[in-house]
């Protein structure tokens, strides 16, 4: 994947996967809220999170890719840990974001139950997607050149986060375009128009808000109700210190 991410195409790639995460991450719920990232593999988004204003925490089962992401980020701590046993108890973070790579789409149930159970808040979920226009080519030409990572179908992720019924689902999605496109400065207004239209992104993040919307008080509910006074006598004063009623 590091060859791949140092290419042009990989490069333009990466850009289009930071931008999307950045618009998606729910903006009103970020500074001072905790947040873990699982499967940060080198810290592509190590930086991006931080300054984004979450206190990060990062897992990976990768030793050489945990020691790459630390190279990045110093202060952040990156435990090993494999995104079917996340070594946290429940609700231990606001906010999880969850990369899927081949070993949670081979176990997927068991990463998506893991994430959940120890987001308080939030759960996001970024894949490459089966069910894209890049990804088609890629299976044309045979497989080659490598794919970033192992892809997993948009909408089985999306019907087994709905499945949870813990919050509203919304997705976005990025690199809509052919792989050889992307690098391309006139594909690039496509490629990003595209973040709002899943499920057709190459790479697509699907979030679950898990915070129960705020009440609203109608306005005449907030508005305390004000009588009229009794009526009171009116007094005149004259210069002379006489009374009138």
């Amino acid at each position: 994947m590091d060859d791949w991410y140092a290419s042009a195409i990989g490069i333009y790639a990466l850009r289009a996967q930071r931008t999307l995460l950045r618009c998606s991450l729910p903006p009103r719920r970020r500074v001072g809220c905790s947040l873990l990232e699982v499967n940060c593999g080198e810290g592509l988004f190590l930086r991006l999170l931080g300054k984004c204003g979450f206190d990060v925490t990062a897992t990976d089962p990768n030793p050489r890719q945990r020691a790459a992401a630390a190279a990045v980020e110093p202060h952040v701590e990156i435990l090993p840990a494999s995104g079917d046993y996340l070594p946290f108890d429940n609700d231990s973070f606001d906010h999880v974001l969850l990369h899927i790579t081949i070993n949670e789409v081979n176990n997927l149930d068991a990463a998506l139950q893991e994430a959940f159970r120890v987001a308080r808040a939030g759960l996001s979920v970024t894949f490459w997607n089966t069910f894209s226009l890049p990804y088609l080519q890629y299976r044309l030409h045979g497989a080659l050149p490598p794919w970033p990572d192992k892809p997993c179908n948009w909408w089985r992720i999306w019907h087994k986060l709905k499945a949870l019924h813990a919050g509203h689902v919304c997705a976005a999605g990025t690199l809509a375009c052919p792989e050889g496109l992307w690098h391309c400065d006139r594909a690039a207004v496509l490629c990003n128009t595209l973040r709002l239209c899943p499920p057709l992104g190459g790479w697509n993040i699907i979030f679950l808000d898990m915070q129960p919307a705020r009440p609203v008080t109608p306005l005449p509910l907030r508005l305390e109700h004000q009588g009229l006074k009794q009526p009171e006598p009116v007094f005149e004063y004259e210069d002379c210190g006489h009374i009138h009623t």
